[in-house]
């Protein structure tokens, strides 16, 4: 994995600077997403900035449905008290995939590839979405 200035610089002597674009989902990733040290947040910013790039540039599709069949007993292991109150609330719970469309049919076709995919996502946010689209973008990519 590069370092954050390896990925700003080009072959070229002068430094390539980041798009207003790309600063902006940069500084997102790094208010919102997780990161390992090492390589540390920046890095895995930079990384998750690169993969939801790809992913556009690629024309894939992030889809997210509903998951039926979501095994939500990790709150059996909190305490009574927490899990009495999320047992009592309602949740949202969704799958969510990466989708090569057909060329010709879109998404609704045999054709259609789902690179990567995730389920058991609880109430999720459009920003935690967000998130997890460009991991999932990772991971088709062949990162971690």
């Amino acid at each position: 994995m590069q370092t954050a200035m390896q990925w700003i610089r080009s072959d070229s002597p002068i430094p390539r600077i980041p798009s207003a674009s790309t600063r902006r989902a940069f500084r997102f990733f790094l208010a919102n997403a997780g990161y390992a040290t090492p390589p540390g947040k920046a890095v895995c910013a930079l990384s998750l900035v690169k993969a939801e790039q790809w992913a556009d540039s690629e024309g894939l599709v992030f889809i997210t449905e509903p998951d039926y069949d979501a095994d939500l007993s990790f709150a059996d292991t909190w305490p009574e008290r927490d899990r009495e109150a999320f047992h009592r609330q309602e949740h949202e719970v969704i799958c969510a995939r990466l989708v090569r469309p057909c060329a010709d049919h879109g998404i609704d076709c045999k054709h259609a590839e789902t690179l990567a995919s995730l389920c058991g996502i609880v109430d999720a946010d459009s920003s935690y979405l967000r998130v997890i689209r460009a991991e999932l973008a990772s991971e088709a990519q062949g990162g971690s």
